[in-house]
């Protein structure tokens, strides 16, 4: 919300300030119970395990799996590519590209806000766009992603549903049921895109996009998630094999997770839940630090690589920038 003329001259109040640091308690306190439900987990000693897991994954494994992460990188434009469509804004490719890559890789290690948000910010307002339309841009691309996950998450949840182990104490003793409530959200959705005109909720428009880009959102963020999930399971140590769909169950609830609980990189959260749900083929025991090791190289591949090269674009396109705006001004004089 903008604030209005008459009180940005006032104070913040008590639950206004305390709202600013409910996001960063959040994330450190679910990092740290997943940091110690980890150490649990693997126990004290697992470290030269997990170690030898690292050094055991096949080199053609990860070459497969730097290769299906720059062919995700490559659909995570797809988020940046709808949003600026839809808003009727002409952007070159490769600017949709590099806008995609430095937002998503800085946000996938940093947080949307630390990182996502404010490389896209920079980038946006310097191709001409208007805040407005940079926060029109977060909200679609965010969109895509929750349409995307519904759907996907929906059908595996349904299709191919996992047991979840009695020792979690969860509620439910099978993804399946998640799938209904999911596609039941999606189905809203659809049905306020079919309907084509604003929807009041107590004299506030909700408006939704039209149909058609609906359905472009679920494709793109589904490949989305369904490569992200297909890069973890290539690293995973040989003799793991639940079967893909299976992992991807516990794969998608991991994301969720992470992104829930703000977590940078969902760092600890996204490893705790996988590796406590993902479920092995009964006949072939995987020693769990082995499957953490296999973790944190796809962690090394999907997240860190990104961001080494991220911040060495965005560097780059600053320098780049730079120079023309000193240019432009010598030639002014």
């Amino acid at each position: 919300m903008i604030p209005t003329e008459g009180n940005s001259e006032s104070p913040p109040t008590f639950w206004q300030r305390l709202g600013h640091w409910i996001g960063p308690l959040i994330a450190i306190g679910a990092f740290l119970a997943a940091a110690l439900l980890l150490y649990r987990k693997l126990g004290g000693e697992a470290w030269p395990k997990v170690v030898a897991a690292i050094e055991g994954v096949p080199l053609s494994a990860v070459a497969l799996a730097v290769g299906l992460t720059a062919l995700n990188y490559v659909i995570l434009s797809g988020y940046d590519g709808l949003a600026v469509w839809y808003l009727k804004q002409p952007l070159k490719p490769l600017r949709v590209m590099l806008v995609a890559f430095v937002g998503y890789a800085m946000s996938h290690n940093l947080t949307w806000m630390l990182g996502g948000a404010a490389s896209r910010f920079r980038l946006y307002l310097a191709w001409g766009f208007s805040a407005v339309q940079v926060v029109k841009i977060f909200a679609l691309i965010g969109l895509t992603f929750w349409t995307g996950f519904c759907f996907l998450a929906g059908m595996v949840f349904m299709l191919v549903p996992m047991e979840i182990p009695p020792h979690t104490h969860l509620p439910l003793n099978s993804t399946f049921w998640l799938g209904p409530i999911l596609l039941g959200m999606l189905g809203i959705y659809l049905v306020g895109c079919a309907i084509g005109r604003p929807i009041y909720i107590y004299k506030f428009p909700i408006v939704f996009p039209p149909l058609r880009l609906a359905a472009l959102q679920a494709i793109v963020a589904s490949c989305d998630l369904m490569l992200q999930a297909a890069i973890a399971y290539t690293v995973m140590p040989s003799g793991y094999a639940p079967g893909y769909w299976r992992f991807a169950n516990a794969y998608l609830l991991g994301i969720a997770a992470a992104i829930l609980t703000h977590v940078p990189g969902g760092t600890g959260v996204l490893e705790f839940v996988v590796l406590e749900l993902a479920p092995t083929d009964g006949e072939h025991v995987v020693d769990d630090a082995a499957i953490f090791g296999s973790l944190l190289v796809f962690r090394g591949i999907f997240f860190l690589l990104p961001l080494v090269i991220a911040i060495v674009l965005f560097l780059g396109h600053e320098w780049i920038a730079a120079r023309k705006r000193t240019t432009a001004e010598t030639l002014k004089h």
